[in-house]
């Protein structure tokens, strides 16, 4: 993992420094709840996308800022999907697992359709201020190269473009959640930042 400086998205902060003790072949049970010094299991949960100050202050496509913090949260849930792949593959069964790896997957998933769509939104943005004068010009036509990348909003090629990217089927680590939520006897979780209980896992 080359991430190697201290970065901080609102409240929520992360530094690879800071777990040379942690431990990704221990089983559960692990903290509970996983926490910023957590030696094993996962790292600490970062904010969901949609509770991201910079997604309430500008929405989908409304500014750098988001796609920032989104790009930040994808290295901390990428290494969470990770780990929780392995301990489905090597762990037993147990509640705990059940309820952090779902967690932590949905939450990778998200955060991989959130970067996903607002890079589809970034494609058709005009970056420069006077894209629709030259367009209203004939500029589209006469520069194409120029225009189709930096005025592809005023040229009209957003049009074919849908709101989202087509969502994926669900993931082999998905399906290894199913798979233990049925041995277990229980119901697959339904995480989402408005069930705060994810960060209280069960052990």
């Amino acid at each position: 993992m080359h991430y190697g400086l201290l970065f901080s998205i609102d409240d929520y902060k992360f530094d690879k420094h800071w777990h040379f003790d942690f431990d990704v072949t221990v089983c559960p049970p692990w903290d509970s709840p996983i926490h910023q010094h957590s030696r094993a299991g996962i790292f600490e949960p970062p904010p969901w996308p949609k509770d991201l100050r910079s997604y309430k202050r500008k929405g989908r496509g409304g500014g750098g800022e988001y796609y920032r913090d989104l790009l930040s949260l994808e290295t901390i849930t990428t290494l969470n999907a990770a780990f929780c792949d392995f301990h489905l593959r090597h762990c037993p069964p147990s509640q705990q697992l059940l309820d952090v790896c779902t967690m932590a997957v949905t939450q990778y998933t998200e955060v991989q359709w959130e970067v996903q769509d607002e890079e589809l939104h970034y494609r058709c943005k005009d970056t420069e201020p006077r894209c629709r004068m030259w367009a209203k010009a004939g500029e589209c036509d006469k520069n194409v190269a120029y225009m189709n990348e930096n005025c592809r909003e005023a040229c009209g090629l957003c049009s074919h473009l849908s709101e989202t990217t087509p969502r994926p089927a669900p993931s082999e680590t998905f399906q290894m959640l199913q798979k233990l939520a049925s041995t277990l006897g229980v119901e697959m979780p339904v995480h989402s930042p408005d069930n705060p209980s994810v960060f209280m896992p069960g052990g």
